[in-house]
C-alpha cells in the first residue's frame, strides 16, 4: 500500500508463521528508507499472558 512518500509492505517471515511488516519512506533521489522494520506479529499462544 503506498500513500504519498510511505509505503507499507507485508513481507512473509523467514520461519512462515505469523505476519510482519515494514514502512518506508521515498527519499529525494527515489530510493526507499525503513522507517519500521520487520516488527513480527504472532498469533496469542493458549494459556499465555497477551
Amino acid at each position: 500500500m503506498i500513500s504519498g512518500d510511505l509505503a507499507l509492505t507485508s513481507p512473509p517471515p523467514e520461519d512462515g508463521s505469523g505476519a510482519r511488516a515494514q514502512v518506508a519512506r521515498r527519499q529525494p533521489g527515489g530510493s526507499r528508507l525503513r522507517v519500521l522494520d520487520q516488527p513480527e506479529f504472532r498469533p496469542p499462544v493458549p494459556g499465555g499472558n497477551g
